[in-house]
């Protein structure tokens, strides 16, 4: 008798574990592995929404000038995956500028709660004789593997000068780590898999910023290109050359690699040649969309979708509420004299500015299941840039709710000098409405005087981000477009 009865209790015993097992697997999947697309917000669809407290934490400086010796960092890549965030960027060693022998650096950070605990600057490309550049990072659920493909050039030719050369310089490389950055794998040589693209490419970089896992499985790393013109209709941009956005995909978790759709050439209404240029990627719910930079400097974001999981993409189309940066400032007491007020808006008519040859700027965007049940898309996307028509400032972010169609009002979290950033997606337990949060962080460049002085850190909730885009639709001083 005594044996059933501890026969008994050892079952339900068991049990009670198995239940407490079952409940644990069942919801934190999606923030385990950080992944976008896995529907962990299932459960607040179903129950409704209910807003989390806003959470904005402190920007954290990541990398700075003249840190371990490299003269500037600079072009961030974030990915999270297994509660922890992978910064990635360039350590540009001898200058600022996109020039001499650089290093692809890496430094970790493990998420508790709002805290992250970084580790030391780890280098993890670095080649005597050669920069390596455009870092892009993919988190490959999977496998459990971390991606990152890069370029590399001959350390002192410039990107122009590679375009005269017939032959084709540049490399694309890729790396793997299967132990959360840790260690990396031997360099994999991509670059045949781009020399198959068509037309034939002069020049290549991936991204920079992220890739993304589809729900199907493929990578897809978005980047551009340049080829040569061949139609006396087409305008060249430099060299006899126009550039022109586009994918590369893998159906094997990285081990080969096809050239997938692209912009090609385009005109906008007043005949004036959209060149557009680095890219990022987000999945939508039945379809992809690239949003790309445009190099004229009046021109805003460039965007165009794919239905056949990144094979080729539509008639792209261009966004003026995604306005982008096309000038410099050429009064070198500007950023002096106004160091200490930069917060408020300035007129232009205030400043000394003239068009950049190479206009635009880089972007980031982050897909994530919508919280809220009644939404016009089953995924909400959150884009960031510098929000101006004129100079690289006002860092920002933005959010569509419809599918990219359209997009809020910009909610600054930076209004001094900044340029190229990347954003990841990471959810939270918020015990008062018993589900777990939508949140973004952001890794951007950032300064006072100029946007290269730093790369920063931050991290905010999706409501303390809605509270900070609701605040900017009611300001007229909300929009870049008539703004530095």
């Amino acid at each position: 008798m005594n044996n059933r009865l501890v026969i008994l209790i050892l079952i339900i015993c068991g049990l009670l574990v198995l239940l407490w097992a079952a409940s644990r697997m069942r919801a934190p999947m999606s923030r385990i592995y950080g992944d976008p697309s896995r529907k962990v917000s299932d459960d607040v669809r179903a129950t409704g929404y209910k807003p989390a407290t806003p959470v904005e934490t402190e920007a954290e400086v990541l990398f700075y000038q003249d840190m371990k010796g490299y003269n500037t960092s600079r072009i961030p890549a974030l990915v999270y995956h297994h509660d922890m965030f992978f910064a990635f960027a360039e350590g540009r060693r001898e200058t600022f500028e996109d020039i001499g022998e650089m290093d692809i650096i890496l430094r970790r950070g493990r998420r508790k709660d709002w805290k992250v605990a970084w580790g030391p600057v780890q280098i993890i490309a670095r080649q005597s004789g050669y920069r390596m550049m455009s870092p892009q990072a993919t988190i490959d659920t999977v496998v459990d593997m971390i991606l990152l493909v890069y370029n590399v050039h001959p350390s002192h030719v410039n990107f122009f000068d590679e375009l005269v050369d017939e032959t084709f310089t540049t490399k694309l490389m890729a790396i793997k780590s299967f132990d959360l950055g840790l260690t990396w794998t031997e360099p994999q040589d991509l670059t045949h898999s781009i020399q198959l693209i068509k037309p034939r490419a002069s020049l290549y970089g991936p991204g920079p910023g992220h890739g993304i896992q589809m729900k199907s499985g493929r990578l897809i790393v978005p980047g551009r290109f340049w080829s040569r013109v061949t139609d006396s209709k087409q305008i060249a941009f430099k060299n006899g050359t126009f550039p022109q956005s586009n994918v590369i995909y893998s159906d094997d978790h990285g081990n080969t690699w096809h050239p997938g759709g692209s912009l090609g050439y385009r005109e906008d209404t007043n005949g004036i040649a959209i060149f557009s240029s680095e890219s990022i990627v987000v999945e939508l719910d039945n379809k992809l969309c690239i949003n790309a930079r445009t190099l004229h400097p009046d021109q805003p974001r460039i965007l165009s979708f794919s239905n056949d999981k990144g094979a080729s993409f539509g008639t792209p189309k261009l966004e003026g509420s995604l306005e982008e940066p096309g000038y410099y400032i050429n009064d070198t007491a500007f950023w002096t004299n106004h160091t200490n007020t930069l917060q408020g808006p300035f007129l232009l008519e205030d400043k000394i500015t003239s068009p950049a040859f190479v206009g635009g700027c880089q972007a980031s965007m982050i897909g994530f299941t919508a919280p809220q049940p009644l939404s016009p898309s089953n995924t909400w996307v959150v884009f960031s840039n510098p929000a101006s028509f004129k100079t690289r400032r006002n860092m920002a972010v933005k959010i569509s709710k419809d599918g990219c169609r359209t997009w809020s009002k910009p909610w600054v979290i930076h209004a001094n000098a900044s340029a190229y950033s990347d954003l990841a997606y990471f959810e939270t337990w918020d015990s008062d409405a018993g589900v777990y949060s939508p949140n973004i962080a952001i890794l951007y460049e950032a300064g006072k005087e100029n946007s290269y002085e730093s790369i920063q850190f931050k991290m905010f909730s999706l409501e303390r981000m809605l509270q900070g885009i609701a605040l900017a639709q009611s300001s007229p001083f909300s929009s870049g477009s008539n703004f530095l």
